[in-house]
């Protein structure tokens, strides 16, 4: 594969913006196959070209279940009330990260706190409705 290069040129107003030292307002970049730094993934594999995003942090959610109230319920709900959510007790939960679901899995006690051990990975390709 060859190397593309392609050009900046700033749009208007840009020439305000401090320039590089002997810069004559474009600049050339390089999008090399290769150029970004080859990681390896957690089975040792490749992770790919974004494998460098690993270390970012995640936000994770756990949906255990919904409800669904009448504004009326809502506002009558006091300390104490049960609201049933529309899951049985065995079904799994779903762990979303970035509105989409990636996995399901069964609700655990670790050192006296809550946590999911994955039962299923879902693929790719599903939304949040997966």
């Amino acid at each position: 594969m060859t190397a593309a290069s392609h050009e900046l040129v700033p749009s208007e107003g840009a020439s305000d913006l401090p320039q590089p030292e002997g810069a004559d307002g474009s600049h050339e970049i390089s999008t090399e196959q290769g150029a970004l730094p080859e990681v390896t993934g957690q089975e040792g594999g490749p992770a790919g070209p974004l494998g460098f995003l690993g270390d970012v942090p995640m936000q994770l959610e756990i949906r255990l279940g919904g409800a669904e109230l009448a504004i009326e319920e809502l506002l009558k709900l006091a300390t104490g009330d049960v609201v049933a959510l529309e899951r049985r007790a065995d079904d799994p939960v779903e762990i979303v990260a970035g509105g989409r679901v990636i996995a399901r899995g069964e609700m655990v006690v670790v050192d006296g706190g809550l946590g999911v051990r994955i039962t299923e990975l879902c693929g790719g390709g599903g939304g949040a409705s997966d």
